[in-house]
């Protein structure tokens, strides 16, 4: 069998390929860099683009499978619901020769997928996925090995939502990070525990679309970056208890991903994409 190598334009962003049954077709899905949106692109095997489309149910940091139908002639999409959770919309969309339409079909609503990663069988009539939430749970770790051949693992606290921590800069406490979907929306919840353990303390926000986080320098406060519409993202800084909010700065959507606070007041930020 003669091998033909299919070249791939615009690599500088993760892609990954969907064959079609349409002959001379296929689908390259690509991801979001600092400078780009996700697309879809209907190319040919020599690597011309034939139609590109910019899809509507993506946004910054949300994930998308893509499957193709061979019996329906369909494009199904797995795309997750809301920015780091599990629940995933399953859409469907017309692809012909010529064209990928725009219009977007819900087959179903808040399938809950996991790691997102979905199959479908050649008539289009089963679905093979894995589900159920994903468990992640808090340890600390004792890195003292006097007298010790192995490292001494003490579970705090579990999460059937994904779960992110920051200690403190004094390292007496940890600043957690809990999804708590509400109402379609992707939120994200704070907390406070003690290293050694003891009373998780709620702080009275919820943050929708949270990018990144940490503790102010001075562990008297927190800061998060999160998308608010509009392609544009907020730093924010608080005290521990919700309280007092104020605007760092705003930005564009694509000018960072992640940041970290400096000693001097001052605050690091790095565009997705780059190292």
């Amino acid at each position: 069998v003669d091998s033909i190598p299919i070249p791939v334009r615009e690599t500088n962003a993760p892609y990954y390929v969907v064959g079609l049954s349409i002959p001379d077709r296929l689908i390259v899905a690509l991801g979001k860099t600092s400078e780009t949106q996700p697309e879809l692109v209907l190319s040919d095997f020599r690597g011309h683009v034939i139609d590109r489309l910019t899809p509507s149910f993506t946004s910054p940091g949300r994930a998308f499978f893509s499957r193709w139908v061979p019996a329906k002639q369909k494009l199904l999409i797995a795309s997750q619901r809301e920015l780091g959770g599990s629940e995933f919309d399953m859409l469907t969309m017309n692809v012909t020769a010529s064209a990928i339409e725009p219009d977007v079909d819900t087959v179903f609503s808040g399938l809950q997928l996991g790691s997102g990663i979905v199959d479908v069988s050649p008539d289009g009539e089963r679905l093979v996925y894995t589900a159920g939430p994903v468990e992640t749970s808090l340890s600390t770790i004792d890195v003292d090995r006097t007298g010790q051949t192995r490292l001494a693992t003490t579970q705090m606290l579990s999460s059937t939502t994904r779960l992110r921590g920051r200690i403190s800069p004094s390292g007496d406490r940890i600043l957690l990070a809990r999804d708590a979907p509400r109402g379609g929306i992707h939120a994200s919840q704070f907390s406070i525990v003690p290293r050694n353990g003891g009373v998780e303390s709620q702080i009275s926000i919820a943050v929708e679309n949270l990018l990144d986080f940490a503790w102010a320098p001075d562990g008297a406060g927190i800061m998060y970056l999160h998308g608010i519409g509009g392609k544009k993202i907020r730093l924010i800084e608080t005290d521990t208890t919700g309280r007092g909010l104020r605007e760092i700065a705003r930005l564009e959507q694509s000018a960072a991903t992640a940041f970290q606070p400096l000693p001097d007041s001052g605050v690091w930020i790095m565009p997705g994409g780059r190292h």
